[in-house]
């Protein structure tokens, strides 16, 4: 049973990583908030942020978790064979599953730790968790459009399969994995250039530097 355990740790390990490291950063900021003086509405408007973009978070991580899935696409069908790049790359992928998942979710949580260090106030602040949250939500809906267009586009371009092997292959998920890639370039900058353009406003409008 002991091993059964390790086991299932080991293979769980970057998901629990990742929840470890959710929990960690929301405590050790909500220790920095509870250290200072703030207004109400500024706390309420905080912690509502910060708990939709946790959930933002959570939600993109298991969004990649099965984007993967397009990355090894003969995970449930007879492989390529051994030596070829689709095979190693088609394995690399299934044998790490969620590892481009934590590398995205990790990057937002930086975007995140860096909007809040380098807030000139308190109004950024407590504003950067829901600006952040509404980016997500919208990374999440365009993704999701772009992928079922790219999928329609593959199946008008290709073919019907008449083999399951014709069927499966980066020939189908090519296209989509594309579309995703560049979304997740525009979804980082987006996320850099908020917090930046936030920061700038505020400071500008006058808020009460902390």
């Amino acid at each position: 049973m002991f091993i059964t355990i390790l086991d299932l740790i080991f293979v769980h390990l970057e998901s629990l990583l990742f929840y470890g490291s959710v929990i960690g950063i929301l405590m050790v900021v909500l220790s920095i908030w509870m250290a200072e003086k703030l207004a109400y509405s500024s706390v309420l408007r905080f912690l509502g942020g910060l708990l939709l973009l946790v959930l933002a978070w959570i939600a993109l991580f298991w969004l990649m978790g099965a984007f993967t899935g397009r990355l090894a696409p003969w995970d449930s069908f007879p492989p390529p064979p051994q030596g070829t790049w689709v095979r190693q790359l088609n394995d690399f992928f299934d044998e790490h599953e969620f590892l481009p998942a934590t590398i995205i979710v990790s990057f937002s949580m930086v975007v995140f730790l860096a909007g809040m260090a380098r807030a000139a106030n308190r109004e950024v602040r407590s504003w950067l968790p829901l600006t952040l949250a509404v980016v997500h939500v919208g990374f999440f809906l365009f993704d999701g459009i772009a992928i079922w267009l790219a999928d329609y586009l593959t199946t008008l371009w290709l073919p019907p399969p008449r083999t399951i092997k014709d069927a499966v292959g980066y020939h189908w998920t090519g296209l989509s994995i594309v579309v995703t890639c560049v979304l997740l370039g525009v979804f980082f900058w987006g996320q850099i250039k908020v917090t930046s353009v936030l920061s700038s406003h505020m400071t500008e409008s006058g808020g009460t530097v902390s």
